[in-house]
């Protein structure tokens, strides 16, 4: 199916005057590698100084671009996951832990980044992975640090009338940011059933919470990045990013590679960054000075890869690229550690609304793209998972499985997620209204790196997640399907359920599970932690402050430098770190 009439209702709703602001090689007081989930936060608040000029430079596409899948619409939020042009193709190398599969690894190539591209879960995750960062020496990083820069990012709606059965707690909200957070207009029928399933007694038992006031153990329905005024996915481009773009120190570039940071001659002491050297869209190689700063927030891929063809990181696998060693820094792509999906796959009922139906039927999707056009409402109105359970694995599985360090974690801290997809494909292909209800795992140990093959930044570094490395993966993956399993077929569910698609009934045993899941688990892209922030000594890449070990006036500012991940999905920690950075720079003019 193609999405053209959808795209150009993306266009339209995005003057294009406001792309204008690209800029020819000059003197900036910052530049961002980066117009992402962050940097465009990042260009935001210090461009409200009209006294500092800022520079962004974007490898991906405008927002205007005519393309084929659309970021713009809720509901067709799968279609921009992967493999289309506003992505960076980004795959895995083999996983020998998911039957030696090189898994698709979507990244956001557009303004915006992943925030154009991802599901839109503004989810904070527990309190307490943040306080272990304070805790391992990042003064400032605490829960109660950082809470108000979740806050001062976003512009809260409470759910609408026809939307009583979703719990929320607006203070755990209040703020006056450009980013537009809600429920949106259209909760999945699945998510609701498996919802109310996850609070049965029988069950698992879970209470139905507010989950973004930093105890998230329970079920609650997703706040969203949807803007209810018009049911349009809300990225970082169209909040923070258009905000910003009517200043005249504000540039954006887009089209825009950057190929590595320059550096002052100096024969000791810290580095000093004083531009940023690119490829334009013409293949043409120009320079971007920074009188100030280089901010990188490229990502958990880019950022690293920046650094290392920059001549900072590992010495041997800079040396080994022809790379002139300017920082040893061990740590940096190192510490890979992400969030992997997996489950059963059931077959529905029709009346259950699902992605497989208007895939198939091309006068329902016109009839879906309709009503999302002229009222806002419906199919299309809302994500393709509207909630999220969170839990700790019992102390006797704990036990069992010889999982102290789980065991041990604050009671707040949770194991694993549970949510539903109303959409779902076997692997034989077969048709059907499938749903896919699955588990993540919150606290991995498998550890992954990302390593480059080049000293140059066209070629894409191997990205290596090394998921279900860990024995102890692998056990809390096999109960966490379980689980899954026995929410689908609990009395709640069977009046919608037809039967376990994939991978059956009769697949029982831990080694089926074990194989059943590492046939088709894949990543929710929450890449994370490969520029940590901690101790040089443990492997850090960057100080509290997020400037890089070697350097004194290079940062990073992305998920790269999460030292332990968050407990959720990732973007809304991403909006926090960014606004958090922007105070540290502020600070240090």
């Amino acid at each position: 199916m193609r999405f053209s009439t959808l795209a150009s209702a993306a266009a339209a709703s995005v003057p294009a005057a406001l792309f204008a602001h690209a800029a020819a090689a000059g003197h900036y007081d910052y530049v961002i590698v980066g117009g992402g989930n962050s940097g465009l936060v990042v260009a935001e608040r210090l461009t409200e100084n009209s006294g500092v000029s800022v520079l962004v430079l974007e490898a991906g596409n405008d927002y205007d671009i005519d393309f084929n899948v659309t970021c713009v619409v809720p509901g067709l939020d799968l279609t921009v996951t992967g493999g289309s042009i506003v992505d960076w193709n980004y795959t895995t190398a083999p996983q020998v832990n998911l039957a030696n599969r090189q898994v698709p690894y979507p990244r956001g190539y557009i303004l915006g980044g992943s925030t154009s591209t991802n599901f839109m879960a503004y989810t904070r995750g527990a309190a307490a992975p943040y306080d272990q960062w304070a805790a391992i020496g990042n003064e400032g990083w605490d829960w109660n640090s950082v809470l108000p820069y979740f806050k001062k990012s976003i512009q809260f709606t409470p759910p609408e009338a026809n939307q009583s059965y979703i719990p929320y707690d607006a203070s755990q909200y209040a703020g006056e940011g450009p980013l537009q957070v809600s429920f949106g207009h259209y909760i999945e029928p699945i998510s609701i059933y498996f919802a109310t399933a996850l609070t049965n007694k029988t069950g698992p038992n879970l209470t139905m919470k507010e989950t973004n006031d930093g105890s998230p153990i329970g079920v609650g329905y997703l706040a969203t990045t949807i803007n209810p005024k018009n049911a349009n996915r809300d990225s970082s481009w169209t909040s923070f990013g258009l905000t910003a773009s009517s200043r005249s120190n504000f540039h954006v570039q887009t089209h825009t590679l950057a190929t590595r940071i320059l550096f002052e001659n100096s024969s000791s002491g810290d580095l000093v960054a004083n531009g940023v050297e690119y490829r334009d869209n013409s293949g043409a190689i120009q320079v971007a000075y920074a009188d100030k700063e280089v901010i990188l927030t490229a990502g958990a891929f880019g950022s690293p890869q920046l650094l290392m063809v920059s001549g900072i990181g590992p010495a041997s696998q800079l040396q080994g690229n022809g790379i002139d060693v300017k920082v040893d820094l061990p740590g940096v792509g190192q510490n890979l550690l992400d969030h992997l999906f997996f489950g059963p796959v059931y077959e529905v009922i029709d009346n259950i609304t699902t992605a497989n139906q208007f895939n198939a039927n091309a006068s329902l999707y016109a009839e879906y793209l309709r009503e999302w056009k002229t009222e806002g409402e419906g199919e299309l109105a809302g994500a393709i998972s509207s909630m999220s359970a969170w839990e700790r694995v019992p102390d006797d599985v704990l036990d069992s499985i010889g999982a102290q360090e789980l065991k041990n974690l604050r009671s707040d801290w949770n194991h694993i997620q549970l949510e539903v997809i109303a959409s779902g494909s076997v692997p034989s292909g077969k048709a059907g209204n499938y749903v896919s209800p699955a588990a993540v795992i919150s606290y991995p140990f498998s550890k992954g790196n990302v390593t480059i093959v080049s000293n140059s930044t066209t070629v894409k570094p191997i990205v290596q997640p090394n998921w279900l490395s860990s024995e102890i993966d692998q056990k809390v993956a096999i109960w966490a399907f379980r689980q899954v399993r026995e929410v689908m077929l609990s009395e709640t569910m069977a009046p919608i359920v037809l039967g376990e698609a994939y991978p059956g009934l009769d697949k029982t045993s831990d080694e089926d599970i074990l194989a059943a899941i590492q046939a088709v688990a894949h990543p929710i892209y929450q890449a994370s932690g490969t520029c940590a922030m901690k101790a040089q000594s443990d492997g850090g890449v960057v100080n509290s402050k997020l400037v890089v070990y070697g350097t004194k006036n290079v940062r990073v500012a992305d998920a790269s430098i999460f030292p332990i991940i968050t407990s959720a999905n990732t973007m809304a920690p991403v909006y926090m770190v960014a606004e958090k950075a922007a105070d540290l720079i502020k600070a240090d003019q």
